[in-house]
Order: C-alpha cells, then structure tokens, then sequence
C-alpha cells in the first residue's frame, strides 16, 4: 500500500489559512500570542506550518467553535494534558450557564416590555386625552438636590453607573419630584427631590416594595425619604 504524503515540506500561510477558513492576519494573531509559531524557510524565510503546528490549530479551532477565550487556550497549550482538559471545560461551561442565565433574563424582560407596550397601545384612545389616578408608586431617589427637570435623566445616569447591582427601567419611567405636601406656592406643592418613577404596570422586582432597589450603604435618612416618596 502506498502512504501518500499530505504536507510534504509543510504548507503556506495561505494554504493553512484557506484550510480553516480564517484570514491569513488571525495566524499571524496566534503566532504573536505564541499559540502556533511556525518553522521558516530558511532560504526565503516563508513561514512553513508542519504537523505539530496543524495538531495546535485543530484543537485551537475546536476550543474556539466552543466559546473558550485565546488567553485559556493560549495556558492550556502550555500544560496540555487529562486533568486540564476537563478543568478548562468544566470552567467554559459554567461561563456558559452564566451567559444562558444572563441571556434568559434579557429575553424576560423584551418580552415584559412587549407585551406592556401591546396593552397600552391596544388601550389607547386616538386623539383622545385623559388624566388618570393611579395608586401610590415607589420611587427611586436619583439626588438629594433639587435639579432641573431636563437634568434628572442625566442624574439617573450617574445613579445607575454608581449602583450597577440594581436594574431599574427607563422604557417606563419618568423624571418626577418629591414634592412637599404640606405647603403650596403659587398654587402648587414645591418641589423637594428629583425622582425617577416607574409607570403603573411596572416589574415584579419593582412593586414588591420600594426598598428592594435601594442601594444598601444609603443612609438611612435617604432611605426613609425614598420609602416615604410616593406619586400619585
């Protein structure tokens, strides 16, 4: 039987590249991390890839159609063996749970928010204006100053950015004012705090009560006011 002979003086970085359907710059990439560094021609200088180089590419290919990151791949060339196979699986697919988790909340609330903003086209009246009592609804305390109205979406902003734990909506809610009740001005209850509020169908993580998207360090007189701060 004749054995054939497949990269017989190795193959081009073009030939290799074509063979994997990546571009020629990404072998270039995985040579400066030190994953597959080919041998050179010593009279031209070309690279060469031989067999060691196709046996890294193969199970860079394979751990890369998995999801598993150049940096895990690039350690887990250096120590290549049983035991660090099944530790860098085991960890890609815990990552993963954690993306399916992440993926599956977000899929939630798009659903959540089409079937609030279905309603509320559906209930809608064309060309037809109405003012509507709604119960009392938490709201969230963006600042302890009193701001303009149009500079509370920006307070809202800085809020988020500091308290990145909490998931509170904007495609439902609205710059408001705490507002001092026990006094008028002209006519009108002066306003004491800037406030973000929820519109009426808002999430479950929202209506429970209104402590649970108030960040733990607040003070508790901050705290007191946002629990306190109603709209109606």
């Amino acid at each position: 039987m004749h054995v054939k002979h497949l990269i017989n003086g190795g193959k081009s970085i073009k030939e290799t590249a074509e063979t994997y359907g990546v571009s020629i710059d990404t072998l270039y990439y995985y040579e400066k991390l030190g994953l597959v560094v080919p041998k050179r021609n010593p009279y031209n200088s070309y690279r060469v890839y031989d067999s060691a180089d196709f046996f890294k590419l193969n199970v860079i290919m394979e751990l890369r159609a998995m999801g598993v990151d150049l940096e895990d791949i690039q350690e887990y060339l250096k120590h290549h063996d049983f035991k660090s196979t099944l530790a860098l699986l085991d960890n890609k697919l815990g990552s993963l749970q954690e993306q399916i988790d992440r993926l599956t909340r977000q899929q939630q609330d798009i659903v959540q928010e089409l079937k609030y903003d279905l309603t509320a086209i559906s209930d809608a009246q064309t060309s037809v204006m109405t003012i509507e009592a709604l119960d009392a609804r938490p709201c969230e305390l963006v600042s302890t100053d009193l701001l303009f109205y149009e500079d509370i979406p920006y307070a809202f902003a800085q809020y988020m950015a500091v308290n990145k734990h909490e998931r509170l909506k904007t495609l439902r809610s609205i710059p408001t004012y705490l507002v001092d009740t026990t006094q008028k001005v002209n006519g009108c209850f002066p306003p004491r705090r800037s406030c973000f509020t929820p519109a009426s169908r808002i999430p479950k993580y929202l209506t429970s009560s209104p402590r649970d998207f108030m960040p733990a360090e607040r003070s508790k007189a901050h705290s007191w006011n946002a629990r306190k701060s109603t709209t109606k």
